[in-house]
């Protein structure tokens, strides 16, 4: 009965290691990522840039910014429960809103190839105006990847990002564009939707064999843009 038990026990465990495996670098150091954002965040967070300097709460609740994990509208809910919200009022006629990642463990000093895809869902239709440009055509959707921490830097009287990611319908050094908001549908309700590099990008890691992927919207739309990203893939391989 002891050793039956003993044997259990060691089964148990056995399934558990299985189940919490986590898929490290290859040999030739290249990683894949595929994280879904149904039950979490996945170790991803969020942030904005391209506003002024907000001094005081009423200037905060003028732009609504927000970021969280939420439960997706009810018409896109039968696919996936949950998603990474994220929302801002554009009264800056230029706002980043973005999502990003550290990855470790790859090839210190290294040319990486990244391609990123990305699920989403959006309430923005083909042909739709808004106060300076559509909310579908005039959002633009970008990923990329940095050797550092993208981050919003206070310059002066407003908040820009510390790396290239070009400016609203134009691709950066460390970003670019892949598409816009629009959905697919003939309604203003959610839909999903995907959009992808069309290449690779080349980044090269730091000296700890690290860089942070970034997925992000670049608005010339001045209204209310809510947004979530449902799932994010990254394939990325050493430059041979």
């Amino acid at each position: 009965m002891k050793m039956q038990s003993s044997l259990l026990s060691s089964l148990f465990l056995l399934l558990l290691l299985n189940a919490c495996k986590v898929e490290g670098p290859s040999p030739d150091g290249s990683t894949k990522i595929d994280d879904s954002f149904a039950q979490g965040l996945a170790g991803w967070k969020a942030g904005f840039s391209d506003h002024p300097k907000l001094n005081n709460k009423q200037d905060s609740s003028l732009y609504e910014l927000g970021a969280k994990w939420a439960k997706l509208p009810s018409e896109i809910s039968g696919e996936q429960q949950g998603g990474f919200e994220i929302k801002g009022h554009n009264r800056s006629d230029d706002l980043f809103m973005f999502i990003t990642k550290k990855v470790t463990n790859l090839r210190p000093n290294t040319t990486y190839q990244v391609q990123m895809e990305l699920v989403m869902a959006s309430d923005a239709i083909k042909g739709s105006v808004g106060i300076g440009g559509s909310p579908a055509e005039s959002v633009y959707v970008k990923t990329g990847a940095f050797d550092q921490e993208p981050k919003p830097v206070l310059n002066t009287v407003d908040w820009r990002m510390n790396l290239d990611k070009g400016e609203q319908s134009q691709s950066g050094q460390h970003m670019k564009v892949i598409g816009d908001l629009v959905n697919g549908g003939t309604q203003e309700k959610y839909r999903v939707f995907s959009r992808k590099l069309s290449s690779a990008l080349e980044i090269k890691t730091n000296a700890q064999g690290e860089l942070w992927l970034i997925a992000g919207s670049d608005s010339g739309y001045e209204g209310l843009t809510k947004l979530y990203y449902l799932r994010v893939k990254a394939d990325l391989k050493v430059r041979e």
